[in-house]
C-alpha cells in the first residue's frame, strides 16, 4: 500500500512536469488512471504537507514550491555528485560535449549527473533517465567490472526494445566487445541506443561504488575525435582514484 502510494506520488509530480498547468481532480485521476476518490486522497495529503495548493477557488490544484526545495537540499548534498561535478565540468569543456555519470541499476543504468555540452546540437539527457546496459557506452563499461561470471549471467536475462531476449548471438558479440575493450580501458556505443548519437565511457569507483563517465555526442563529432576524447576521459577517472 505504501509503495503505491508512493509511486501515484511521484507519477503525479510528474504529470505537473509533462503538462505544465494546474489540473481538476478528474483529469489528475484520468491521467494516473486511478479512482477519483483514490486521486482526491492523494491530493488531500499533498496539501497538507505543503506540497500541493488550490489554484483560485476553481477547485485545479498546482505543486507549491516546497518540492523544488526539498530536491535542492537533497542535490546539494549528494556526495558522489558533489566530489565528480568539477571533474565532469572540466572534461565537458576540454572536449565540448555532455558528459554523463551513470550507476547500474539491475538489467539497466540510470543517470546520476550531467555537465550538458553548449552547442546548440548534443546529447540532450536527463538525470534519471534510465538506458540499456547492453547498447550504451556506459552500460557497457558498467558491465565490465563485473566478474565474468556474472556479466555472463546477466547478459542472459537482457531484453531488447520489444520486450524479449536478446539473441545468443548478440549476446557472444557484446561479450566479446567488451571483454575486449577491458584491455585498453574504456567502451563504446555507436548509435545502439539512440539513433546518430556515439559515446565513449570508462567505470570508475567512488567510495567503493561502480560508476562510469561517459562523453556523448552526435557521432559527426564524436567519431574524429574519439581516440582523443577517450584520452581525456581515461585521464579523468585516474584522478579520480589518485586524488
Amino acid at each position: 500500500m505504501v509503495v503505491r502510494t508512493v509511486d501515484r506520488t511521484l507519477k503525479m509530480f510528474e504529470t505537473f512536469a509533462e503538462y505544465g498547468k494546474p489540473m481538476t481532480l478528474s483529469e489528475l485521476a484520468r491521467l494516473l488512471d486511478i479512482p477519483t476518490s483514490t486521486c482526491f486522497g492523494l491530493i488531500r495529503t499533498l496539501i497538507g504537507s505543503g506540497y500541493l495548493y488550490e489554484v483560485g477557488g476553481r477547485k485545479t490544484y498546482y505543486p507549491t514550491s516546497k518540492w523544488l526545495i526539498k530536491a535542492r537540499q537533497i542535490e546539494g548534498k549528494d556526495p558522489v555528485k558533489d566530489q565528480l561535478r568539477p571533474y565532469m565540468a572540466k572534461l565537458r569543456d576540454l572536449t565540448g560535449e555532455t558528459v554523463v555519470l551513470s550507476k547500474r541499476l539491475s538489467d539497466c543504468i540510470v543517470y546520476l549527473g550531467l555537465a550538458e555540452s553548449t552547442h546548440s546540437i548534443r546529447y540532450n539527457a536527463s538525470v534519471g533517465d534510465l538506458k540499456p546496459l547492453h547498447s550504451t557506452s556506459s552500460g557497457k563499461a558498467l558491465l565490465s567490472v563485473l566478474p565474468e561470471e556474472e556479466r555472463s549471467a546477466l547478459v542472459t536475462r537482457l531484453r531488447g526494445s520489444g520486450g524479449g531476449r536478446i539473441p545468443p548471438a548478440q549476446r557472444a558479440q557484446l561479450l566479446e566487445e567488451v571483454a575486449g575493450s577491458m584491455k585498453r580501458g574504456w567502451f563504446v556505443g555507436r548509435g545502439e541506443n539512440v539513433i546518430d548519437v556515439m559515446g565513449v565511457a570508462a567505470p570508475v569507483y567512488v567510495a567503493g561504488d561502480a560508476l562510469s563517465i561517459a562523453i556523448a555526442g552526435p557521432r559527426n563529432r564524436m567519431e574524429p575525435k574519439l581516440h582523443a576524447h577517450a584520452k581525456q576521459l581515461i585521464w579523468t577517472c585516474k584522478t579520480l582514484l589518485t586524488r
